[in-house]
């Protein structure tokens, strides 16, 4: 089998590439777990304001909600809490975006976790030459009508530029949600500049 450069070159580039790879799916879970950490604090705060100031059953509560649960339990929690500044329609746009982009956060989160993650190589029937290594996600979705659905058509090893761009979102998404929080503890009403675009 004719090759263009030796195993131990072609391990070693598979070794830095998967490496890389993995530093940017920790970085991006961390991230993202840090969003969901700062959700269960905003509850735990909104359910202490309703009179529930038992953290150990708050945190029984909210111990096992996946992401989305916790996301729509938050709103619900914002809605009663902040009744007359929800009536504003900008301060409930600018929330909804930031639950849009928690929500476009959860999504990746779970095609990421679930996806199967691999490195492979084909060999080129005509040459009997080993290709570069690439990288394969076997993530797919069954879906109506449509059948097999890739959730990331064509990843190679520059999906870490995605990966890390989405790491960077998830920060500034739990920095506001952050500000809210602190809101929420010094019961002050929700303060417009807290909602800024991302």
């Amino acid at each position: 089998m004719k090759s263009t450069s030796t195993v131990e070159e072609q391990h070693a580039e598979i070794k830095e590439n998967f490496t890389k790879l993995s530093e940017s799916i920790g970085r991006f879970i961390i991230s993202f777990e840090n969003l969901l950490a700062i959700m269960k604090h905003g509850i735990a705060l909104l359910y202490s304001r309703h009179g529930m100031n038992n953290q150990d059953v708050v945190d029984v509560m909210v111990a096992e909600m996946t992401a989305d649960p916790l996301l729509k339990k938050f709103d619900g929690l914002i809605a009663v809490t902040f009744i007359e500044e929800m009536k504003d329609p900008e301060t409930k746009k600018r929330l909804n975006d930031i639950y849009i982009e928690i929500d476009e956060a959860i999504k990746f989160r779970n095609k990421l976790a679930h996806a199967h993650w691999h490195i492979s190589q084909s060999i080129d029937v005509n040459t009997d030459e080993l290709s570069k290594p690439y990288l394969v996600s076997k993530s797919q979705k069954l879906k109506r009508t449509v059948g097999l659905v890739d959730n990331f058509p064509n990843a190679d090893f520059n999906i870490t530029e995605q990966l890390n761009s989405r790491s960077e979102l998830n920060y500034k998404l739990s920095d506001r949600l952050y500000e809210i929080v602190i809101n929420i503890r010094e019961r002050a009403p929700l303060k417009k500049k807290w909602f800024q675009s991302l």
